[in-house]
């Protein structure tokens, strides 16, 4: 069975804890874990890997990027002060896997989606909090969005096809594309791109005829 998830991040403040009860009964999800300004609820009875002293978590599998073996389920020590001191580049450096990494930063919040896309990542607006989720039928029980048909939304996937975008055909649901960074703060979220393959890619060859 897919995982199935949802996240409250506070845009300013404390987390309401009877938001997060009553989003946990609309949707049948179990709160896994809590801070002052998260709230990680899933489908899974294992918990979420923990970043750093209590700043954030990790949803779905994460694989150390060299070297077999199954999903990680600690951090040792010295891993655990490299992602506390710089999570996006450690995850996008040294790990690889289906994942949503969400921490906070200061008075933010940030959110990664894995590189590969493997697990789906969607996101609303509430007027307390951005909910990320690993479907919009998830943001729409928890009651986080009313949405409606965004025709232009669905003009535009027809149109690009295969092209991932972050305008959904779903009025006030978005799209965390992969390898991007969402930004939480008391205006809404933001998304900028932390990862391309054009990073990858080596100057082109110099071939004589």
């Amino acid at each position: 069975m897919a995982l199935r998830y949802l996240v409250l991040a506070s845009r300013g403040g404390k987390l309401d804890d009877g938001l997060v009860d009553a989003v946990g009964e609309r949707t049948g999800l179990v709160t896994h874990w809590r801070s002052s300004r998260l709230a990680v609820l899933t489908s899974e009875q294992r918990s979420p890997l923990e970043i750093g002293d209590g700043a954030g978590t990790i949803i779905g599998d994460l694989f150390h990027r060299h070297g077999s073996g199954p999903a990680i389920r600690d951090f040792d020590a010295a891993s655990r002060v490299g992602l506390a001191a710089a999570p996006v580049r450690e995850l996008l450096e040294r790990y690889w896997g289906g994942y949503l990494a969400i921490w906070t930063d200061g008075e933010l919040v940030r959110a990664l989606r894995d590189p590969s896309g493997q697990l789906p990542c969607c996101y609303a607006f509430g007027p307390r909090a951005v909910a990320f989720a690993s479907d919009p039928r998830l943001l729409i029980d928890a009651g986080v969005v009313n949405v409606s048909i965004d025709w232009g939304g669905v003009a535009t996937t027809l149109y690009v096809d295969d092209l991932a975008q972050i305008r959904t055909g779903l009025t006030g649901v978005s799209d965390l594309l992969a390898g991007n960074l969402a930004t939480v703060d008391e205006r809404g979220c933001s998304q900028a791109v932390c990862w391309s393959p054009w990073h990858h890619v080596s100057n082109p060859l110099e071939v004589d005829y």
